[in-house]
């Protein structure tokens, strides 16, 4: 079986049009990237914390929503379409971000995420919380790095007693490797 980028590959231009226009119709994240791969740009700490912080101040059940006739399947849409949102989210700060300071701040904000996104979506199968159990272990990538073990270990008690929804945690596990570096 192919891989993505095989796939990908085999694309010429005006089948590669086609897939990146369907993409981007109805997604402005998407749209966003196509915008920001096209000026040659990488995408930036700015870029991610914009975003986020977008994430945060956004009325998220609106955002997300495609109308579906039945309210229950819109939820579970807009569940599945802010997962992927957070999915896309993760692997650019993966492919972009290598300071770990920066990393972390742009992870702690991503963490603060929960609180709007479990107040609007339905949680099929956990996958939001799966989601958030990805981004703590991404954490611990980065905090191998992270010079003020003292810092980090501040980061890791003030996202752990703010988890209303159980999305923090496995943070928890993490806070015991750094209690004794600080």
């Amino acid at each position: 079986m192919k891989t993505i980028e095989e796939i990908i590959s085999n694309l010429n231009k005006e089948q590669m049009q086609f897939v990146l226009t369907k993409l981007a119709e109805n997604d402005n994240y998407n749209q966003d990237i196509i915008r920001k791969y096209s000026t040659g740009k990488i995408i930036s700490y700015d870029y991610l914390q914009n975003k986020l912080l977008e994430i945060l101040n956004s009325d998220i059940e609106s955002d997300f929503h495609n109308y579906p006739e039945n309210e229950e399947d819109e939820r579970v849409y807009s569940g599945y379409r802010i997962n992927e949102t957070l999915q896309n989210l993760i692997n650019e700060i993966k492919e972009n971000i290598s300071d770990p300071e920066q990393a972390i701040e742009l992870l702690q904000l991503f963490f603060n995420t929960d609180e709007a996104i479990c107040n609007n979506c339905f949680f099929y199968d956990n996958s939001i919380i799966s989601t958030y159990n990805e981004v703590a272990q991404l954490f611990v990538k980065y905090a191998d790095s992270y010079e003020n073990k003292e810092k980090l270990k501040d980061i890791l008690i003030d996202l752990i007693s703010h988890d209303k929804y159980g999305c923090r945690q496995e943070l928890q596990k993490i806070l015991m490797l750094y209690q004794d570096a600080a």
